[in-house]
């Protein structure tokens, strides 16, 4: 029998299996629905059961096995934006890790629309899923969370910031990743230095307020603000417009995240300037896209690996003792500043005008 030769069929079931193999219905249901090994049935017929179910196609029913009270070995995964380039990394990291200790996901998109996501918790209940993972947050999303602590399921948020919603959360410090930033910027003699904020946004709204307590700790008052209307390509190409229609520009910008920063990159080739000698650029988040920038875009690398790692880990310690957490629980994994071609020296005279 060789597993590789799969033969993949909508109507295979446990008899299909138990007649490959030679063996009972109830002895595939028993290997196959068990965590551990039964001391009934040898690991040889056990070996030969799950080679058969894989060649055939076959897993057992989660709903059935939810109903006989045992786990689903299904995770329940919420995201805010499925298109976000950022998420669409996270969302493939907390899959690898989840099949990598025997879980599958249920993906839910909620297109940032709170109501949404209440419909799918519904949907993603305690009786097929054994967790879930949120990840971003949503406006107004208190009730949905809370919905999911009130029923005592297992539940971890990624990317929301700092926002109490008495659950556990996985974070990059997005503080530290400012700090670096600006330090960097600072070094390379930029006064005249931009935020383009993103919005409400958790993790986008910690960066803002991080960047502003630095520019106060710091007495520089050179160091501007402009809020840019959603954190997209566009906006940060609608956003680097208008900055390089005031009569005193920045010669440093740093995007909420890098979607942003790729439209800005964009808008200021558009203008006929140069980056980094007349503007520098830096984003956060360090997307796949973001060292194919032309120049190569310098940012901050959210570390998702060990965020999916650790998210997955607090999920099943959860599961595994049947206690939810309860009460806020922010943890922060560091990030790191990757320098690229976006940013440069300071031009000489600082500022750039008309």
């Amino acid at each position: 029998m060789n597993p590789k030769n799969k033969t993949f069929s909508l109507k295979v079931t446990s008899k299909d299996v138990a007649a490959l193999v030679g063996v009972s219905q109830s002895t595939v249901s028993r290997v196959l629905n068990t965590s551990s090994e039964s001391g009934f049935i040898s690991k040889e017929t056990a070996d030969r059961v799950r080679a058969a179910a894989e060649q055939l196609g076959y897993s057992p029913n989660p709903i059935a096995r939810a109903l006989r009270g045992e786990k689903t070995n299904l995770i329940g995964l919420v995201v805010r934006e499925i298109s976000d380039p950022f998420f669409a990394g996270l969302i493939e990291a907390i899959s690898f890790e989840a099949k990598a200790r025997g879980l599958n996901v249920v993906l839910g998109h909620v297109h940032g629309d709170p109501y949404e996501g209440l419909k799918l918790t519904h949907v993603l209940d305690s009786r097929q899923c054994d967790g879930m993972v949120f990840v971003g947050d949503l406006r107004d999303d208190q009730g949905v969370l809370q919905t999911v602590v009130r029923e005592k399921r297992p539940v971890v948020t990624l990317c929301r910031g700092k926002r109490d919603a008495n659950v556990p959360v996985v974070n990059c410090d997005n503080s530290a990743g400012v700090r670096m930033i600006l330090e960097h910027l600072l070094s390379n003699q930029h006064k005249y230095i931009t935020f383009v904020d993103g919005g409400w946004f958790g993790d986008i709204r910690e960066r803002r307020d991080s960047f502003l307590a630095y520019k106060q700790q710091h007495g520089l008052d050179a160091l501007n603000w402009i809020q840019a209307e959603e954190n997209s390509f566009g906006g940060g190409y609608r956003v680097m417009q208008n900055l390089l229609s005031l009569s005193q520009r920045p010669t440093a910008v740093m995007a909420a995240d890098d979607a942003m920063a790729i439209g800005i990159i964009k808008a200021i080739h558009d203008a006929g300037l140069r980056i980094p000698q007349d503007i520098s650029v830096v984003g956060f988040d360090d997307i796949p896209i973001a060292q194919y920038t032309y120049p190569s875009l310098t940012t901050v690398r959210q570390p998702i690996e060990k965020m999916a790692k650790r998210s997955l880990e607090i999920l099943i310690d959860q599961i595994s003792h049947n206690t939810p957490e309860t009460g806020t629980m922010v943890e922060l994994l560091m990030p790191e500043l990757v320098i690229r071609e976006s940013s440069g020296t300071a031009p000489q005279g600082q500022e750039l005008n008309h």
